[in-house]
């Protein structure tokens, strides 16, 4: 219901497009990329809504990488995570608890609470030995302040989103992570992902046009604006753009290694993929008409 999602997405304020186009026919040819060892890859993003604004929800997944055409990544079981706060490294916050019905899941042993003036470090240990470590400070977002249907189109069939947004973090550079998608639990198709930085709108109010294809009946768009600093946005520019139109995760196998924030507390050469943020989420949505 997003062209594929053959998403398309500006920034009107600054007159940016990012376009993934979907091509009718193509030819598939296998490129012969190098094999490389396998590494740990961690998923750990963690959000703060307006509704909670203190309560960080998340789950930190744990898989190993594979080559590019390989589909199966293996999960890993077994490992100790745990997060604490920088001026308390002895005493963790919380712990977290392997799901047993989704291995290689680990779900926080407790509800826990974030402050925006604090930095925190998320640890973790595999049952091979190695330990791991990031931190981050909670990641500033965008208000939403409105949510529209639009009037024009991208090509002949798209609907137009308009969402009215405010960058309320004033004298700094801030960055955000967009996701376009629909509320539709049979839409199995990955949500539009795309970055964007306020180096020519610091403080002002703007408006974001997203354009869904594929609209046949009446459908919520959902739109979410996800806070990030420089080194998360520059980390999800290279996944999204290498990526591309391929249905997987930004965070599974990439035919180039792109470092994240996770170091080895042993071994500096042994680099992890994946990325620790604890971020801001405003969303919204609205109800697409086929018809108008």
């Amino acid at each position: 219901m997003f062209s594929k999602i053959q998403s398309h997405i500006k920034l009107s304020s600054f007159g940016i497009w990012f376009v993934l186009l979907c091509v009718a026919c193509e030819e598939v040819v296998d490129i012969d990329l190098q094999q490389t060892d396998a590494r740990l890859v961690i998923e750990a993003v963690f959000l703060v809504t307006p509704e909670d604004s203190s309560l960080a929800q998340g789950t930190v997944k744990l898989s190993k990488s594979s080559a590019y055409y390989n589909m199966e990544f293996p999960k890993v079981s077994g490992a100790t995570i745990q997060l604490f706060t920088a001026n308390n490294d002895q005493q963790a916050l919380v712990s977290f608890m392997e799901d047993q019905q989704n291995l290689g899941t680990y779900l926080p042993d407790a509800p826990f609470e974030v402050s925006k003036d604090s930095t925190y470090i998320l640890q973790l240990s595999t049952t091979e030995g190695k330990s791991y470590r990031a931190m981050s400070k909670v990641l500033l977002s965008m208000p939403i302040d409105s949510i529209r249907q639009g009037e024009r189109t991208f090509f002949s069939e798209e609907k137009e989103v308009i969402v009215t947004a405010t960058d309320v973090v004033l004298g700094q550079d801030n960055f955000y992570l967009f996701r376009a998608s629909t509320t539709d639990l049979d839409d199995d198709r990955k949500p539009f992902l795309g970055v964007d930085k306020d180096e020519y709108s610091d403080g002002q109010q703007r408006d974001l046009s997203i354009f869904y294809s594929e609209i046949e009946e009446p459908t919520e768009a959902l739109i979410e604006i996800i806070g990030m600093d420089e080194q998360y946005y520059n980390y999800m520019s290279l996944l999204i753009e290498q990526n591309g139109q391929q249905q997987r995760s930004p965070f599974e196998a990439i035919p180039a290694t792109v470092i994240g924030n996770f170091v080895n507390t042993q071994d500096n050469t042994d680099v992890p993929l994946g990325y620790f943020s604890i971020s801001e989420r405003y969303t919204a949505s609205v109800i697409i008409d086929p018809e108008l």
